[in-house]
């Protein structure tokens, strides 16, 4: 009789681990997922921070370039660096 009772507790065991199987394996599944997603937002969080520091100094060259065309500057002189190059041109 013990014989039995021992072969129907290795049943018992392996429906028990497929079943700790399964959640780990949907545990692992939700937290790739979760990952993926937590990627896609950090990027996007990253191009819209890049976006508006581009835009920002893009506002501070249309400034500075109307300002100099107001005040009659033109092209800000040797140093003038408008678009992140400065001028070495010389005359």
């Amino acid at each position: 009789m013990n014989d039995s009772a021992f072969f129907h507790e290795q049943g018992f065991v392996l429906v028990v681990t497929m079943m700790l199987l399964v959640v780990l394996t949907l545990i692992s599944l939700t937290a790739i997922r979760s990952s993926r997603i937590e990627l896609q937002v950090s990027g996007n969080e990253k191009w819209e921070i890049d976006s508006f520091y581009r835009s920002e100094s893009g506002g501070e060259i249309a400034t500075r370039v109307i300002e100099d065309s107001v005040s009659g500057r033109r092209g800000g002189g040797a140093g003038s660096s408008y678009f992140g190059f400065t001028n070495k041109t010389k005359y």
